[in-house]
């Protein structure tokens, strides 16, 4: 008797684990589904982002040359000379400041909110549910 109610206890745990391996392994395909769903609209968002810059970019660069174009037509020899290097030089130098900005570590941080997440981390910040 107390082997058959040992076999049947084993019989018992046996099910019950094996039901708990499957309900994890839904509950983690499901989570799967979801991280994959979530990279696939990233990737998307990506990609307009991406495709809206270049065209921002590209509408500039059109304005940008119809700009000097016009002064060019507009203005006499030497003025036109000293317009356009007083143009390059403005457009130069907010370029440059930009594209500093742009690279900046304070404004990735910022932007992508590592540092709300280095914060929680260090224990400055209460854990916060997402």
């Amino acid at each position: 008797m107390k082997q058959y109610l040992s076999n049947v206890l084993t019989s018992v745990a046996l099910w019950v684990l094996k039901s708990y391996r499957r309900a994890s392994l839904d509950l983690l395909r499901i989570e799967a589904a979801v991280w994959y769903v979530r990279g696939v609209g990233a990737a998307r968002q990506l990609f307009i982002g991406v495709l809206a810059l270049a065209f921002l970019v590209a509408l500039a660069v059109v304005g940008f040359v119809l700009l000097h174009v016009g002064l060019y037509a507009l203005l006499p020899a030497p003025a036109n000379a000293l317009v356009l290097l007083v143009l390059g030089a403005v457009y130069l130098a907010g370029a440059l400041l930009a594209l500093r900005w742009a690279c900046a570590e304070k404004t990735w941080m910022k932007y992508s909110k590592a540092d709300h997440y280095v914060r929680q981390a260090t224990g400055k910040l209460p854990p916060s549910r997402p």
